[in-house]
């Protein structure tokens, strides 16, 4: 919301807001709830590069225009309706990067310039050219070592405060020396830091609301990621049973509810036997998406067992590295600091207290479903968010309209105390 009002302030009256592909419709619901003059150009989910191409020339009266990263190099027809009238927003900036030594595209070629070749970094630089007003907007600008400066350089060059090359640039502000790497015949540079970083810590300052060239200190950055309602959870709430299971007490209603919204609802049938059925993938499909960008070490946490299973499943399509820090782990601190993994799932009692040395390897959590207690919450956030954290924690929780997340995000906005007999009690009355 920030961002926007800032755009508004720019003597543009059009905005093209570059972002993951996960946060495109929360992007548009934020456009369409606050600024009723605004029409935002609608591409339709399976509308093929071409189409989308057609319809930036096609349609008229819109003022906006939102698309991701990955079609955004496919998109040539921007180049045509792109002028200073235009304010461009970058969401997650920290993903143009790593620029490499291809020329610059030149404005008079949009076709050479935005081909489905060219990387993403290149075609939001290249956009950039189109106009002064642009806008970034990321939490972690930067994970590289040694205050990573190198990141820096394609987020500066497209806001127009660097004139060098990539090449010149490293040259300028990069330590570099060869190391040999076992199998390649060559030694290979690699960064080991940086010299005169005066004058970008300088720019730094004047250009973000928030920077410091010691990095660490910055406040937690807590993410609210709300998902549609699954389709049938209405009746599953309403008949108190679904299908075979059988939902016949305060305990049972709330488990399902909750294990639904993350995909899955497991219970009993009417002869006592397990019985699961998978009901939607909407929040896995967001974790998906979002781990298929990252290298980070990410914290993911969940509930119960039906949510393990299915986060067990998708890292595993994604050939993600995985521990679990559970009730059945023997000893979580050498899971945590001795193993080599890409992804921590924990469950949240097992993994909120006594978990030291998690703030070392990741600073990125995911709350896959929501706590079922304040104390929970407070001790399972406070696992990457302590001593020796290097980066900025962020926290993304997972919320689906129109179930208990919603109460349970209000209760941990307004501080408000929450237990599982709280929420059983919620479960009880909730409306849907």
């Amino acid at each position: 919301m920030t961002a926007l009002m800032r755009a508004c302030d720019n003597p543009t009256n059009k905005l093209l807001i570059i972002c993951p592909h996960n946060v495109l419709q929360q992007w548009e619901h934020v456009i369409m709830a606050n600024f009723s003059e605004i029409t935002v150009l609608q591409f339709g989910k399976n509308k093929s590069a071409k189409a989308k191409n057609d319809l930036l020339l096609s349609e008229t009266g819109y003022n906006v225009v939102i698309v991701n990263f990955e079609i955004v190099t496919k998109l040539f027809n921007l180049c045509d309706i792109l002028n200073d009238s235009w304010t461009i927003i970058v969401d997650e900036s920290h993903r143009i990067k790593g620029v490499g030594n291809k020329t610059k595209k030149s404005k008079e070629d949009p076709e050479k310039k935005v081909s489905g070749r060219v990387k993403v970094t290149e075609s939001v630089l290249a956009l950039g050219d189109y106009t002064p007003w642009k806008i970034i907007l990321t939490a972690t600008p930067t994970q590289s070592n040694f205050g990573g400066y190198i990141d820096y350089y394609a987020q500066l060059k497209f806001l127009g405060y660097v004139d060098l090359t990539y090449e010149q640039f490293k040259s300028r502000h990069c330590i570099i020396t060869k190391t040999s790497i076992p199998g390649v015949p060559f030694p290979l540079p690699k960064i080991i830091g940086y010299k005169d970083t005066t004058e970008i810590d300088t720019i730094l300052k004047l250009s973000c609301k928030y920077y410091e060239s010691k990095f660490g200190d910055f406040e937690p950055q807590h993410n609210k990621i709300f998902i549609e309602k699954a389709p049938n959870f209405a009746r599953m709430h309403r008949e108190k049973v679904y299908q075979e299971i059988v939902l016949n007490n305060g305990a049972r209603s709330r488990i399902a509810q909750k294990t639904m919204a993350t995909g899955v609802v497991m219970g009993k049938d009417l002869y006592g036997k397990d019985y699961i059925y998978e009901d939607n993938t909407l929040k896995l499909d967001w974790v998906e998406d979002f781990l298929k960008d990252t290298n980070e070490t990410v914290a993911i946490y969940y509930q119960y067992n039906v949510e393990l299973d299915s986060l067990k499943a998708l890292c595993k399509k994604l050939g993600k590295r995985v521990i679990t820090i559970n009730g059945k782990t023997k000893d979580a601190y050498h899971e945590i600091n001795e193993r080599d993994y890409d992804i921590m799932l924990g469950q949240y009692q097992a993994a909120s207290q006594s978990l030291d040395g998690l703030q070392y390897k990741c600073h990125i959590m995911i709350l896959f479903s929501m706590p079922e207690s304040s104390i929970l919450h407070t001790q399972s956030i406070g696992r990457i968010n302590r001593d020796g954290q290097p980066h900025v924690p962020m926290y993304y929780y997972l919320i689906m309209n129109g179930t208990l997340d919603v109460s349970i995000n209000e209760m941990i906005e307004q501080k408000i105390f929450f237990s599982e007999e709280v929420l059983e009690g919620m479960a009880l009355t909730l409306k849907c």
